[in-house]
């Protein structure tokens, strides 16, 4: 099966397939309730706790992406590929910023520092087109 379902300590799981197949199939960076919502209508006796679980266990195993919000709640991403986030500070919304190479600043002070930034975690504030 699939190393995205399971590993050396956890077996293959079903609703750990479906749950990711959801959330990849979204662009909107969902809460866990959110998701559940969604997941609920194909998995009908799933759990809360259930979502949770598998929501930690596959960021764990890097294949999705957790991201702070500006309620403090994660919110979730399905793509875990190199991309960076736009996080508007008004309404929260969260864009995908997939050109990351471009935007990455390359300057003298962080050239000598010898410090590498890590692109798919890289997220930037501002306010989105509707909050402007």
């Amino acid at each position: 099966m699939n190393k995205l379902i399971t590993n050396k300590k956890h077996r293959k799981s079903a609703q750990r397939k479906i749950i990711l197949e959801e959330l990849q199939k979204l662009d909107t960076h969902p809460t866990a309730k959110q998701l559940y919502k969604i997941v609920e209508k194909r998995l009908p006796n799933v759990g809360l706790a259930t979502i949770y679980r598998n929501l930690d266990f596959l960021e764990q195993n890097k294949k999705i992406l957790k991201l702070k919000s500006k309620e403090n709640e994660a919110r979730y991403d399905g793509r875990a590929d190199k991309h960076c986030h736009l996080i508007c500070r008004e309404c929260g919304s969260i864009l995908d910023l997939m050109d990351v190479d471009k935007i990455i600043i390359k300057s003298k002070e962080l050239e000598q520092s010898g410090f590498k930034i890590d692109p798919s975690y890289a997220e930037m504030f501002g306010e989105c087109s509707s909050c402007h």
